[in-house]
């Protein structure tokens, strides 16, 4: 059935308003609006390109920058110090010595208190309190700096004790130590008794750190060279003591090592009997092996600071008491009494009666003989025979000059050390050939020995020999001569 024009138009006109009832209620729907703010916002993005909350910053950063470079040098720093990254922090605390050099008072009163505040915010920073603790050192060697600056180095001085003492870092309060350590002799005799002396005295108590009590033993090594000898042992006795009988080995080894320079800045010799030696003779006998080394290498060095009472009744009997156990036991101490035992005889010497004298004779033989090389050894008893006998040929020349009479019983010794499969034992002998030939310019069994020595063709051997050959070879020619004409 057609239609008419005019209901074809109405359809028509009815179909268009259904869409466009449908396309408002679509519009109007909350849908609608997000997905059209989202495209909005993708649109502007996409338009621009920018990030501006990343421009913002930048432009505030220029702006921070470009103010820093109307700032005066010192006033940057103590921005750095105050604002700046680590590595700004560095630097500032680097330039410290060159702001001081030329703004002179104004970097001292601005700019060391930035230091410190920087380094008490920074308390657990290794790296800002290492590089302080250099600066401040380096300024204090600066003599002429000090100097021109009166004031400065006791400034400093306080803040690295504020330092010592605020820090909990074992590592920093460390690096503060040893500052100390490094600059006690810069400073007058007055701060160091009234700042250094109580820190060693605090630092050597067994409640401390580790670490500070072994540094303290280098601080009272350092102390002892700078104090009067007559208030050495009242301000440092007791720090002696406590840290001679720490519970850690590493100090006890720590106080063996200094020990000797105690002794010998001591006033008199029985104030280093009544300190000294009873805490030598407590490291000679300690339980660990690297204590009772540095205390058997440090025996030599006290003897002279003795009473020669104490040498006879305490000194040589431990001595005896040492070697005896070593040669006995042929264990790796062996090897450290025998490079000290010909110093111990020689120092000892004056209190050594004629069995005392027959003791040292005997013992050297019985050294250098079981040091010998001989089938069935272990190898670590080989090498520890090869380290006695390098020792007993450095001390052959002393054993001669303690017994000028025994030649004979030691020619044989010396015949074996000019021989020796080892080039240091050989060495030993070479370097001390022309003292032998002194010592007994008309024995003509030296000459043997001596050209066995410079046959064996090694290096330093024959260098040490031709070094020394002007003073032998005149007294081995009247020996030469003297066998001719027999």
């Amino acid at each position: 059935m057609g239609m008419t024009e005019e209901e074809d138009d109405s359809g028509l006109s009815s179909s268009g308003e259904d869409d466009a009832t449908r396309s408002n209620t679509n519009d109007d729907s909350p849908d609608s609006d997000e997905d059209d703010e989202k495209d909005q916002q993708q649109v502007t993005r996409s338009g621009s390109g920018m990030d501006w909350a990343a421009l913002l910053k930048l432009a505030e950063e220029a702006e921070a920058e470009l103010e820093e470079t109307y700032l005066s040098p010192l006033q940057h720093h103590i921005n750095q110090l105050e604002r700046g990254k680590e590595v700004q922090k560095l630097g500032s605390l680097r330039a410290l010595p060159e702001m001081i050099e030329e703004e002179g008072e104004a970097a001292i009163e601005a700019l060391l208190p930035a230091v410190q505040k920087c380094l008490r915010d920074e308390a657990a920073n290794l790296d800002v309190h290492c590089e302080a603790a250099v600066v401040f050192k380096s300024i204090l060697q600066n003599l002429r700096l000090v100097q021109k600056h009166p004031g400065l180095s006791e400034k400093l001085l306080k803040n690295i004790l504020e330092n010592v003492q605020q820090q909990k870092d074992n590592m920093s309060a460390a690096a503060w130590l040893e500052t100390l350590v490094d600059i006690s002799d810069r400073l007058d005799l007055q701060a160091v008794k009234t700042y250094i002396v109580p820190v060693v005295q605090q630092q050597s108590e067994p409640t401390q750190r580790i670490q500070r009590r072994i540094i303290a033993t280098k601080l009272l090594h350092k102390l002892a060279t700078i104090l009067p000898q007559t208030e050495i042992r009242k301000e440092l006795g007791t720090a002696v003591q406590t840290l001679c009988e720490d519970g850690n080995a590493n100090v006890r080894s720590g106080m063996a090592q200094r020990i000797t320079q105690i002794a010998k800045s001591l006033n008199t010799a029985s104030e280093s009997v009544s300190l000294v030696l009873p805490c030598l003779v407590s490291l000679v006998g300690d339980e660990e092996a690297p204590v009772r080394e540095a205390a058997l290498n440090a025996i030599a060095s006290c003897i002279p600071t003795f009473t020669k009472e104490a040498k006879k009744s305490t000194v040589l009997p431990l001595v005896r008491k040492c070697t005896d156990q070593a040669v006995t036991k042929a264990d790796e101490q062996l090897a450290i009494v025998a490079k000290n035992f010909g110093e111990w005889a020689y120092e000892l010497r004056e209190v050594m009666d004629a069995l005392d004298q027959s003791w040292v004779l005997n013992t050297y033989l019985r050294m250098v003989s079981w040091a010998q090389p001989k089938d069935g050894k272990t190898a670590r008893e080989s090498l520890l025979g090869t380290l006695v006998r390098r020792a007993c040929a450095y001390n052959f020349p002393c054993l001669l000059v303690m017994f000028p009479k025994a030649f004979e019983r030691l020619l044989p010794l010396l015949e074996a050390f000019c021989g020796d499969s080892d080039d240091e034992v050989r060495v030993s002998i070479a370097a001390s050939y022309h003292e032998i030939v002194a010592l007994y310019p008309t024995k003509q069994q030296l000459i043997p020995p001596f050209v066995e020595l410079v046959r064996s063709g090694a290096t330093e051997v024959v260098s040490k020999v031709t070094f020394n050959l002007g003073k032998m070879l005149p007294l081995l020619y009247k020996c030469a001569r003297q066998k001719e004409e027999d």
